[in-house]
């Protein structure tokens, strides 16, 4: 039987994601890489080429070492057709299968149909119809045409071929200057028919902000069941420090203007401290004085961010993801809300989870208590966790 290589495109810049997409910490624990990674070895594949950038090698470097398959890594090129090529470069023979790590939903099903096509036609390449009317539209909307919907076809990844034909279908577009951002049109191009394989439409490639809030969503609600109560965590944290002269006051983080600061074995940062309570405790992991007991030295004046990182994983390791936190700081003075913004992305940033879905706000006590003396300042947060499949 033909040996079986996979291509996982890893060297594209997500300029028009903002961020590195590829890298993004998922509620699930994982990256777009390792999903994609993942749906080549359970679909079929015999080894990888895994082709990356400078930003995704090291991350590609770590997935290699952990694939329990042969991996190979080369850098990209300047377009995804320059990529194509140096990772069609990498092998020489059999069936290969050019994927797109953005396209992480990809099932190992799906792979292995491709696969399977590709052995039987030479060819097997991921499409689904398309549903909506589609129209022509010239410069200025002078003229509208509509489009024969049963003439068109969404392409996705993965695409399999016979590797003598496309890598000739890529030497001939080299040769001849013809640009393609799809694998099928030039291996068409070559004079190939080429073979479709019903895709599906959650195999959505991340390419803006809303496709990474659309996949978050998905996996939040395929992996929680939607309200299943077995999926589900809730936690609560609250923690307080005495307010003293002579320290820096940090919250989530951030270096606050204040003629005091926070008492404490750490950095004293009581929004953190209280968010860190709450995770373990919906994930019943005891609490932050089990795990960073004041008497340890490697605790002291540590900043708790990267307490707070640690906890995210031992998290994910304990089998659950992080779906959304409300912190509450309760201090008379300083007023607050100017670092609100900062607060939530050192917290976003830790938790792995986009601004939406942490909320940061502060109240106070109209001068009741030891709150509103100046004494101490109080935080509060409640999680929701969500069971990783």
């Amino acid at each position: 039987m033909s040996e079986v290589t996979g291509i996982l495109l890893c060297a594209g810049d997500s300029r028009r994601m903002g961020f590195h997409k590829l890298l993004y910490r998922l509620p699930n624990g994982k990256t777009p890489m390792a999903m994609s990674l993942e749906a080549l070895i359970k679909g079929g594949v015999d080894k990888i080429v895994i082709v990356t950038n400078e930003a995704t090698q090291p991350h590609a470097t770590q997935l290699a070492a952990r694939a329990g398959v042969p991996v190979t890594l080369c850098d990209g090129g300047v377009t995804r057709q320059d990529s194509v090529y140096k990772g069609l470069k990498k092998t020489g023979k059999g069936i290969v299968v050019i994927h797109d790590a953005a396209r992480c939903l990809a099932r190992p099903s799906l792979v292995q149909a491709c696969i399977d096509s590709a052995r039987l036609y030479n060819s097997g390449v991921a499409a689904i119809p398309i549903r909506d009317t589609v129209l022509h539209v010239t410069k200025g909307g002078e003229k509208v045409a509509p489009m024969p919907r049963d003439e068109m076809l969404r392409m996705q990844t993965p695409q399999a071929f016979d590797y003598l034909q496309i890598f000739a279908a890529y030497e001939r577009a080299r040769k001849t200057g013809l640009p393609a951002t799809d694998d099928s049109s030039l291996y068409a191009a070559s004079g190939h028919a080429v073979r479709f394989v019903r895709g599906h439409a959650n195999n959505r490639k991340l390419t803006t902000p809303d496709d990474l809030v659309w996949l978050e969503e998905h996996l939040f609600s395929s992996s929680a069941g939607l309200g299943a109560q077995s999926g589900l965590r809730v936690g609560y944290g609250e923690d307080v420090h005495r307010l003293i002269p002579g320290r820096s006051l940090i919250l989530s983080g951030v270096k606050v203007p204040f003629d005091k600061g926070l008492l404490g074995h750490s950095d004293a940062d009581v929004v953190t401290h209280a968010l860190i309570d709450a995770l373990l405790g919906a994930a019943g992991l005891g609490d932050i004085g089990q795990q960073f007991p004041d008497n340890d030295e490697r605790y002291r004046d540590i900043s708790s961010l990267k307490l707070l990182g640690q906890v995210t994983g031992e998290i994910a390791a304990a089998g659950y993801g992080v779906r959304n936190a409300d912190i509450v700081i309760t201090a008379e003075q300083p007023k607050l809300v100017q670092y609100f913004p900062e607060m939530r992305e050192m917290l976003c940033s830790a938790l792995h989870l986009q601004r939406e879905y942490v909320s940061v706000k502060a109240t106070t006590t109209e001068g009741m208590g030891p709150e509103g003396r100046g004494e101490c300042i109080r935080a509060t947060a409640v999680v929701l966790l969500f069971t990783l499949k």
